[in-house]
């Protein structure tokens, strides 16, 4: 039993310093010396050590074995993986009871690591953040194989939070650490192609769904070879291969209405939506994106951000009492949820629609363009400082509006130099 590495996990986990735990036992140097296995304490400081952290060698030492635990939460992982929530639940309760009396450090980091990936499948945040929290505390302690894990987790958590730029950072660090330890996980893969799209690279975006496709071909994984099929095609939407783009997108709808997977075929029609859009089918887009939403849970994000594309829709073919009903359903709904990137863009729409220049102009300019610049998504400041330079400019405000069109020329600049890496 490694004595010094268990008085350091458990030291940092209650968050007690060393001077805390050695206080009335040795010095601060000597227990500096113990944690880092430089020198074995004899059995009374031992006992007084464990006793100050609520240990006992027999919790220590598990009974049925590391490699046997270790094996148990490997099972729970792949049924994680596999997207079953009813069994990973039932597998979660197991091990609630079972890991309650275990103090060994490897296992108890590995445990709340695929628990933070439970969470993450079932959507309880809350959970998810305390459990990164109490992780972080006890990082040092990690094994590199649970440094991959919980950068590849952090980035999960952190894209489902929105937070993309934060998201991509852990994501590759996950990935290089893949490759290193030869773990070959495909899902990788296919979160950095989601975290690439949502920040327009293009290049990257494809390149990293070609691989998650052929990967999730071979391993027969047909419900993410979809998923990663509608991915390829946002991209040829993006960089005008309509014919491409319609070919994924149909061949994936008939696949998911042959399952009946309703959260899929709603995806489907909304991009189907924004591909007519594109080409300038806006009646049909909007058939799309009424079909969408039909398939859709009303309280998320993609349940708004499909009300504000299909307002407008509305807009382009002059409905402007159709327009702005939906914009003020999006509204309602991402302000009782708490959606920022949708309300903000919905009150950018509105202001717009009903002609109110001065708070259109306020709010992109204190509100809107700040945010996304720093998000780093040159896509959307790029568009809406494009936009309050067309306003400065009617407004004959011209070192305010070559300013912006500065802005817009640059963030285009920045989000090519991404495409073309």
């Amino acid at each position: 039993m490694n004595i010094g590495r268990n008085i350091h996990y458990f030291r940092n986990k209650n968050g007690m310093t060393q001077t805390e735990l050695a206080h009335g036992i040795c010095s601060k140097s000597y227990l500096s010396k113990i944690e880092n296995n430089v020198t074995i304490p004899n059995k009374e400081i031992i006992e007084l050590l464990f006793k100050k952290l609520d240990l006992s060698l027999a919790t220590i030492n598990t009974p049925l074995g590391l490699d046997k635990l270790y094996a148990k939460l490997k099972e729970w992982y792949e049924i994680i993986k596999s997207r079953d929530i009813k069994r990973a639940e039932i597998a979660k309760e197991e091990f609630s009871q079972l890991f309650n009396n275990i103090k060994n450090p490897t296992i108890l980091i590995q445990y709340q690591l695929f628990t933070l990936r439970f969470y993450l499948l079932v959507k309880d945040f809350q959970n998810a953040y305390k459990t990164i929290t109490e992780l972080k505390l006890v990082e040092q302690d990690f094994k590199k194989e649970q440094i991959y894990y919980f950068y590849y987790f952090l980035g999960l958590y952190e894209y489902l939070a929105g937070n993309l730029l934060i998201a991509l950072k852990s994501y590759s660090t996950a990935e290089k650490l893949d490759k290193e330890l030869n773990i070959h996980e495909p899902e990788i893969y296919y979160l950095l192609s989601l975290c690439h799209i949502r920040l327009h690279h293009i290049t990257l975006a494809i390149y990293y769904s070609n691989i998650t496709l052929e990967n999730s071909n071979k391993n027969m994984d047909y419900l993410r070879s979809i998923e990663t099929q509608i991915i390829l095609a946002i991209n040829y939407i993006r960089i005008n291969n309509f014919e491409l783009a319609e070919l994924y997108l149909i061949k994936s709808l008939n696949i998911a209405t042959n399952i009946n997977n309703k959260p899929l075929i709603s995806t489907i029609k909304h991009n189907l939506g924004y591909l007519n859009s594109r080409i300038n089918n806006h009646n049909k887009a909007i058939n799309y994106y009424l079909e969408s939403l039909a398939d859709k849970s009303s309280n998320t994000v993609e349940f708004t951000n499909t009300i504000l594309y299909l307002a407008k829709e509305y807009v382009s073919i002059g409905n402007q009492k159709e327009a702005l009903d939906w914009i003020l359903k999006g509204f309602k709904i991402s302000k009782k949820n708490n959606f920022e990137i949708p309300l903000t863009k919905f009150k950018a729409l509105y202001y717009q629609l009903k002609n109110n220049s001065e708070k259109y102009q306020k709010h992109l300019e204190n509100i809107v363009i700040p945010y996304f610049n720093k998000m780093e998504d040159w896509n959307e400041t790029s568009k809406y400082a494009e936009s309050l330079a067309d306003y400065y400019s009617q407004e004959t405000k011209y070192k305010k509006a070559s300013h912006y069109y500065w802005m817009a020329n640059e963030s285009r600049k920045k989000l090519q130099s991404e495409v073309t890496k």
